[in-house]
């Protein structure tokens, strides 16, 4: 008579929780067991990222944002409020004409600039004769 070997199983023997572990899952209890040790550290690790999201983008947004709804004299700096006039100066026939061309030129060399590289990088990875001077060439 043989004996058969049952499959082997994959399901994962239940974890005890940790003793002392807090139960809650919210936010609440997850800063409650950071305590006081890790949270100062977590704002020291965050803020250069912080500051250098309001600097560089948060703030060139709003100044954007500022600038495109003011009027401007000969010198360029900004007047008077004109709100959206700027933009409804900009939808002429022209300006579709021209969002067309920049859509179908950005698709073109978009496209070009994926395949010819990656025709290029096929060959390279094929064993054939002279490869190692096409090689030695184009890498």
């Amino acid at each position: 008579m043989t004996r058969h070997a049952s499959p082997p199983s994959t399901a994962a023997p239940p974890v005890e929780p940790v003793p002392g572990a807090e139960s809650g899952t919210g936010s609440r209890s997850y800063l409650r067991r950071l305590g006081g040790r890790e949270l100062p550290l977590a704002v020291v690790f965050l803020a250069p990222a912080v500051l250098g999201l309001g600097l560089f983008v948060i703030f060139p947004l709003f100044q954007a944002v500022f600038l495109a709804t003011r009027g401007s004299d000969i010198i360029g700096s900004p007047t008077r409020y004109v709100g959206l006039r700027h933009f409804a100066e900009l939808l002429t026939p022209e300006f579709g004409q021209v969002l067309w061309h920049t859509l179908a030129f950005t698709l073109i060399v978009v496209v070009a600039g994926v395949l010819l590289p990656l025709a290029l990088a096929v060959p390279l990875s094929q064993r054939l004769p002279g490869m190692r001077v096409f090689r030695s060439l184009f890498t």
